[in-house]
Order: C-alpha cells, then structure tokens, then sequence
C-alpha cells in the first residue's frame, strides 16, 4: 500500500500568499501527496497576553514574546486559503489543512476535502471536536501531547457526533519542534493501532530521515514532515522542517521501504523461480538397487539437479519398490 506522504506548510509561509504558492510547487516537485497548511484567526486562537511556547522562542529570534503577534504576522485569510486549494489543484497536488478554531474549523469543512486535519492541541476541545458532525472529509487526528485516555476521548466524541470510527486515521508525534530521538517512541503507534483497530501515520519532528522510514516499516500509512523553502528564514518551525532538496530525499527513502516491504504475500520471486532450478535437490541412488528392492535412507541419496524426483517426495519415493535396477547416481523414478 502507497505511504501518504503530507508536506505540512503549516505557517512556514510566512504570512505570504506567493510563498505558499511557491511552497506548493516545490512539494509537488519533491513527489509530497497533500499539502498542509494551518488555518487560524489569531483573535479565536490565542489570548493577546499569551506568550510564545518554549520551542518557538527558541526557533526564532525576534525579541517579542507574545504569541499573539507572531500568529498576527503569520495569519492569511479565509480568501487566501481559497486561492490556496485552487493553486494545489492547478499543480495537480491534494490540499489539506488543520484548523484552530471554530471560525476557521467552518470555513475548512466548506472546502469539501479529502482530508481535514485535527491538531493535537485540539484532542480534548469538546466543542470543537462536536462540530465535526458536520464533517464529510475523511479525519486525521494528530495525538501529540496525548495518553490513551485522550485519544480515547476524542475518539468517543467524534464517534457520537455520527464520524464513522473507520474514517478516522490516528497519527503518532512527540510535540518539540525539533524533538529528539529517544522521545519518539514509535512503539506507542502500534499500541494506538493495536488498541483502537484504526489506520495510524507519524508526524514527523525529528531531524532524521530514518525515523519516518521506521514509522512506515512498522505499519504507518501517513506520513507528515514539515516543508519550508529555507530553514534560515523567521519563524517557529522553519528549523524542524525539511527543504527542497532535503525533502526530495526524505520521499525517496519512504518510496524505498515501501518497494522492500513489498505485499503480505510469502511467495517466491521471479528471480528466485530461476534460481530454484538450479538448487533444488532431486532423489538419487547412493548404492546399486534391484529391482523389485523397496527404496530407502540406506539407498538413496539427494543432490542438486534440473530434473528428477524432488526430495520433498521422499517420503512417497521410501513407499515404493524398485521398477527396475539402479546404479550409483541414477536418478530414482517410480511409477
């Protein structure tokens, strides 16, 4: 099964409509799936005194510490994201986003999507979580931050807002922007699957391709990794994100596991067919035999060869009696 690989623009635009056209030609060109982005009104999002979290102090380098303003700066409009979904189709690639808030929640599930995305912040948010009854777009629901019991409860809110439990995909995260490996955890996202029988995938923080490569190994069937058109330029997750050329790479590498995990089929290859020819071991006698004797462990023998009896049928040959004489090293026949 192809991997779904999301390019999350998330706000790495930079409040600029020409970048994010920009950021959607270049993830089609990387080979990304969808892409993502974030839709906010900073005044429904955040209280003006809110101040910036940890990793996005760290990631930037404007003295300010409101959140506020730094969402203000990063905020496009509802006619932007329109013209947004429009660009992605003309580039022939899939548009998702995530919203955070109920203004902006409304205005996304409008937009009749393949896909709406629910940020992990959102995971416990009642009432945000209900309007989705209004929802028909497949749901990703990021779980950062999140124990069972969360993912639990979400789910169950969904669910009773009439969300058919099968159109919920459950994406595994660590929430530090970047973060590091030994918070990963990518067991918990076979447990997720485990315990909820649903489709999972891994948003992707950390600075190595190899992490996401082990996230499809062990089952995931979305991917999500942050996408920017420079990691020097402002903002709080042009760190953690991936350019052009480097996302390019990242793709290829989960193109390739997916060619190594091939299907669940156990069955031999072309090559391994030709190959069998040429290994496969045949019943032959190791003395002389007469015929009317009864074949046996005590005079036969097996070796490679292209024809002849082959020694699964060992068994079936140790029944039978000679039908006429054998010397050293014929090959056995029966009737």
């Amino acid at each position: 099964m192809k991997t779904i690989i999301i390019a999350e623009v998330g706000v790495n635009h930079n409040g600029c409509l020409k970048n994010a056209f920009q950021l959607i030609k270049e993830a089609k060109s990387c080979g990304a799936d969808f892409v993502k982005f974030q839709i906010f009104k900073s005044e429904n999002l955040v209280d003006e005194n809110a101040e910036k979290a940890p990793y996005q102090k760290r990631n930037m380098s404007e003295e300010s510490d409101s959140q506020f303003e730094m969402l203000k700066k990063l905020e496009l409009s509802f006619e932007d994201f329109v013209e947004i979904k429009q660009e992605c189709e003309k580039n022939k690639v899939k548009f998702m986003a995530s919203a955070f808030d109920l203004e902006s929640l409304n205005f996304l599930l409008n937009l009749n999507c393949d896909y709406v995305k629910i940020p992990s912040g959102e995971i416990n948010n009642v009432p945000y979580l209900r309007e989705f009854r209004n929802c028909n777009s497949k749901i990703i629901l990021s779980t950062g931050m999140s124990t069972i019991d969360d993912i639990e409860f979400a789910l169950e809110i969904l669910t009773s807002a009439g969300i058919d439990k099968k159109s919920i995909s459950l994406l595994h995260c660590t929430s530090n922007y970047p973060c590091d490996l030994e918070e990963i955890n990518m067991n918990s996202m076979v447990t997720i699957r485990e315990k909820f029988g649903v489709d999972v995938g891994y948003s992707d923080h950390s600075s190595d391709n190899a992490v996401s490569s082990a996230a499809v190994a062990m089952g995931a069937s979305i991917i999500e990794k942050h996408f920017t058109l420079d990691n020097e330029l402002e903002g709080p997750d042009h760190k953690a994100s991936l350019n052009t050329k480097d996302f390019k790479k990242f793709v290829r590498s989960i193109r390739k596991i997916e060619k190594i995990l091939g299907s669940s089929t156990k069955k031999p290859t072309d090559s391994e067919k030709e190959t069998k020819k040429f290994v496969e071991k045949k019943i032959f006698a190791s003395k002389q035999i007469l015929k009317g004797e009864k074949f046996s462990n005590l005079n036969m023998t097996t070796k490679r060869s292209k024809s002849g009896i082959n020694s699964r049928d060992w068994d079936l040959v140790c029944s039978k009696e000679a039908i006429k004489d054998f010397q050293v090293g014929d090959l056995i026949e029966i009737e």
